[in-house]
């Protein structure tokens, strides 16, 4: 009996502990000069002043959700203490 392709690879594929110990992030600048015909993003043409403004919005989310996960990780070692 031979084993297949899909077998294979399954037998190499991380487990869900192993995947949850990494993240992957893809942010989107929507801000083009100009809407290439090929995009299917949600792309803002021509309103380049908008940019600055949305970036430093976004690096407030993500140290907001930086706190809210530090908070959430020190909730949870208090609590197996306990």
């Amino acid at each position: 009996m031979t084993t297949s392709t899909f077998d294979q690879t399954q037998s190499n594929a991380p487990t869900i502990g192993e995947l949850l110990q990494t993240a992957s992030l893809y942010l989107h600048i929507p801000f083009c000069h100009t809407r290439c015909h090929y995009c299917d993003f949600n792309t803002y043409a021509g309103m380049l002043p908008l940019r600055e403004p949305y970036v430093r919005a976004l690096l407030t989310e993500i140290a907001l959700a930086g706190e809210m996960a530090r908070h959430a990780d020190e909730t949870r070692r208090r609590s197996r203490t306990t």
